[in-house]
């Protein structure tokens, strides 16, 4: 009814709200680290960039988007595998079995991890693609 779309529509007006915010403040702490700015100083700079070189940075905020739905996906199918391996050990009923206790556990260790590990990587990438961006935006 009324509410849905109300509330619909408020969530894409905070989206798109969202979206340019981030897409004004991203080159910040580039302009922090590398230029040695202080924080209002860097904002500044950091929304003139962004504002005169808005098409291209908001094309390079897209395609950062679609990677970060890719990578969480990813990571989500991956934190499914021991959820589902839990799921068919009780509903098999053999979750009491030593073995099979071990094997969830192990694999859900394992996968903690490795989804620590693939935080981190993403993390890296972006701060290295943001660099390049503002560096080939920069120049």
């Amino acid at each position: 009814g009324v509410r849905s779309i109300s509330a619909f529509l408020l969530f894409g007006l905070w989206f798109v709200c969202m979206m340019l915010i981030n897409t004004f403040k991203i080159y910040t702490r580039y302009f922090i680290v590398l230029q040695q700015m202080g924080l209002s100083d860097a904002m500044k700079s950091s929304f003139f960039m962004s504002w005169r070189t808005f098409r291209e940075t908001y094309r390079y905020m897209k395609m950062q988007t679609l990677l970060l739905i890719n990578f969480s996906l990813n990571v989500v199918l991956i934190i499914w595998i021991p959820v589902f391996l839990i799921y068919f050990s009780i509903s098999w009923g053999i979750i009491n079995l030593r073995w099979v206790k071990a094997i969830v556990y192990f694999v859900f260790f394992v996968l903690v991890l490795l989804w620590a590990y693939m935080s981190s990587f993403i993390r890296a990438f972006f701060a290295y693609y943001w660099y390049e961006m503002y560096n080939k935006i920069k120049n």
